[in-house]
């Protein structure tokens, strides 16, 4: 029971710094992936370092239980009777603990539109639209069966209809209610890394930016251009924050991309480099032994 208790606290050790180094990482070289690249990106380059320190730990808690990495040393021993073994420990649950219990208290979860018998419903094919004005403008709920939601004052306004039903459809169709998931998952797992906040709203940014350029490409750029200002600020709790980042997706919808999709997997790649040294190398992988074994 305690070698499992020691390799979830190895895990979540490893994957908090894994998370931390490739959301630094994706932050630093966002511009330089293309636009409709970035949120599958973000996604990627903090769920690898996730899957890794899986993989990494239960090589090491095989390798120690079977007697393959038998690589113990009296200075570990000295090391793991000092303390060392406790702090590791008690870093590891007590980090996990306290980020599950703040998540959960903290972390606003988008609520998908309460079932009512008055709600007029309509179909997209095998897409589901409601109407509820619960909803201050339009948004998507759900992974597996999307549903659109959209106000009764939206529903009415025929001029701006047909964009926001596109937007909507283009954030199904790019599949970003799952990358959003993903997202606030591992966001659950690192709720106290600043950085993993950072990603999480530029992941929110680049999903919105990647509709926009869906929608373009069908209706046009300067005619979905002049669509986006009009979105009702009525929709937004902060106007300033909203109006900053409709502004920055119109510089993005105009401006030409000049990214190269090499850097989208960057930072998973050195992230999971970095990791793998830590668990592999000699030194690393002795003490890693003796905190399992000790």
């Amino acid at each position: 029971m305690i070698i499992i208790l020691k390799s979830f606290a190895l895990f979540f050790l490893l994957q908090a710094l894994g998370v931390f180094l490739a959301s630094l990482l994706w932050l630093l070289i966002e511009k330089k992936i293309p636009k409709i690249y970035r949120a599958r990106s973000a996604v990627f380059s903090v769920s690898i370092p996730i899957l890794l320190s899986v993989l990494l730990t239960l090589i090491a808690t095989i390798g120690t239980i079977s007697g393959h990495f038998g690589m113990v040393t009296p200075f570990y021993v000295s090391l793991m009777q000092g303390g060392a073994e406790t702090v590791i420990v008690f870093l590891g649950i007590l980090s996990f603990i306290s980020s599950t219990l703040a998540s959960a208290f903290l972390l606003k979860e988008p609520k998908p539109p309460i079932d009512d018998e008055a709600q007029e419903i309509y179909h997209i094919g095998e897409i589901e639209v409601r109407i509820n004005d619960s909803i201050p403008l339009a948004a998507t709920f759900g992974v597996k069966k999307p549903v659109i939601a959209i106000s009764a004052e939206m529903w009415r306004d025929k001029q701006m209809l047909p964009m926001v039903i596109l937007h909507e459809l283009a954030h199904v169709k790019l599949k970003h209610n799952l990358l959003k998931f993903i997202g606030r998952t591992v966001l659950r797992l690192n709720f106290f890394n600043p950085l993993a906040h950072a990603l999480a709203d530029r992941l929110d940014v680049s999903c919105e930016v990647e509709a926009d350029l869906k929608v373009s490409g069908l209706v046009g750029v300067e005619r979905y251009a002049k669509f986006l200002p009009k979105l009702p600020t009525l929709a937004f709790k902060h106007i300033t924050a909203i109006n900053t980042e409709l502004t920055e997706r119109l510089i993005e919808l105009n401006s030409s991309d000049r990214g190269n999709v090499a850097f989208a997997f960057l930072p998973s790649i050195l992230t999971s480099m970095l990791l793998s040294a830590i668990i592999l190398s000699a030194s690393s992988r002795c003490l890693t032994v003796c905190f399992l074994g000790y």
